[in-house]
């Protein structure tokens, strides 16, 4: 295979990387974007990813609707004590999704064009794109997409501003020819996607959100960085709403096989928080290496072995373990991390292992009536904190 065709098969393997990305996005019910010229497949894409991934899902254009298209229509009605109030009707469509979305079915808005709506019917979307939330209903398991041209080639197209900005994942849409060409050959079928397993949060978040709260520490001026130019504001940038949609991307990715090191994993988080940001953020969770959660509590005494010396490792070591028990608070469970956190303490961490001895005893599950005889260690600061039982 020569070296010009090997660019080509890597520059249509990459993009469908992206379109399972976005696909995550779904099914993670996360608020995404698709920024790219005209004429090249977004709306369908995204139809077709809705199609595989929601139960029901609604298309519209905002620039062609007026506010109370999607904020609902001023009406007369009455309260629970039979008083006159003003009452906002929901449009027709978002009585179908929240109808479904009650079942405990996903559901999908797609708003196409999104650029060139007028500010006031930008802003009756700010809630429904984030929450659910079109006027006074809110539309269960919901998730938002949306499609734009950049603003020097939408039909009077405006740049997104920053709170609309932040309220989306961002992907940069750049088919390759060579894509292109074979979805037309084949019919353009269906995108293939990866489905999610129902344990993703519960088995790979916890995690996660250890590495971060390390990251966070070394890195603090990463986590909230609103940028000084006006037009980096339109893009993705750091800040707690987005890193908290990255950490669960990250989760989601790793569940399908996508770890840090991995290019589905840079895709997604670079599309929450930036690149910069992201680089940095994923070149530390490899730089880590963190042993399994689980194996720690089940087998405690491992953690003499394993606890890395360097303080936020070790710091993202014993995080992990506490996140890993509060997403499966068992009795069995929260008794055998401070078996963990004892162990911790005897080999000299017991101060760096103080913020997850306190998220530990503040979450003690029902059943357990008494204290832990490992917790010694740390009766001085649990005393002073409130915090030690009985």
């Amino acid at each position: 295979m020569s070296e010009q065709t090997q660019s080509v098969v890597s520059a249509a393997a990459q993009f469908e990387q992206k379109i399972k990305a976005i696909g995550i996005c779904a099914q993670a019910e996360i608020p995404f974007l698709l920024v790219g010229p005209p004429g090249n497949a977004k709306t369908a894409v995204v139809e077709s990813i809705f199609r595989q991934t929601c139960a029901d899902y609604h298309v519209s254009v905002p620039a062609l609707n007026d506010p109370a298209y999607y904020a609902g229509y001023p009406s007369q009605g009455k309260n629970e004590h039979d008083e006159t109030i003003a009452v906002m009707l929901p449009n027709a469509w978002v009585r179908r999704l929240a109808r479904r979305g009650a079942q405990g079915e996903r559901v999908g808005t797609f708003l196409d064009e999104i650029s060139s709506a007028p500010p006031a019917t930008r802003a009756a979307c700010l809630r429904g794109i984030m929450q659910g939330s079109w006027g006074d209903h809110t539309i269960p398991h919901s998730v938002c997409g949306a499609a734009m041209n950049p603003a020097s080639m939408a039909e009077s197209g405006y740049d997104l501003s920053p709170p609309l900005a932040n309220r989306f994942v961002h992907f940069n849409w750049d088919p390759p020819v060579s894509w292109w060409d074979e979805q037309r050959m084949l019919g353009f079928p269906d995108p293939e996607l990866l489905l999610l397993p129902q344990d993703w949060e519960s088995k790979h978040l916890p995690q996660v959100n250890a590495l971060h709260s390390a990251f966070a520490r070394v890195k603090p001026g990463l986590v909230q960085a609103c940028p000084d130019s006006a037009e980096a504001r339109t893009h993705a940038w750091p800040s707690f709403r987005t890193w908290t949609w990255a950490l669960r991307l990250l989760a989601a990715s790793t569940s399908v096989g996508g770890p840090p090191g991995s290019d589905l994993a840079l895709i997604l988080v670079s599309a929450a928080v930036g690149s910069g940001a992201a680089g940095e953020f994923l070149h530390y969770c490899q730089e880590l290496d963190l042993p399994d959660p689980e194996l720690l509590l089940n087998h405690p005494e491992r953690i003499r072995s394993t606890l890395p010396e360097r303080g936020d490792r070790a710091y993202a070591c014993l995080t992990s373990v506490t996140s890993a028990v509060l997403a499966n608070n068992t009795p069995d469970r929260w008794r055998t991390a401070w078996k963990v956190f004892e162990q911790a303490a005897l080999m000299g961490k017991k101060d760096i292992a103080a913020i997850s001895v306190k998220l530990l005893a503040k979450n003690k599950p029902d059943g357990v009536t008494e204290t832990p005889k490992e917790v010694s260690p740390f009766v001085p600061f649990l005393r002073q904190a409130g915090l030690l039982g009985p």
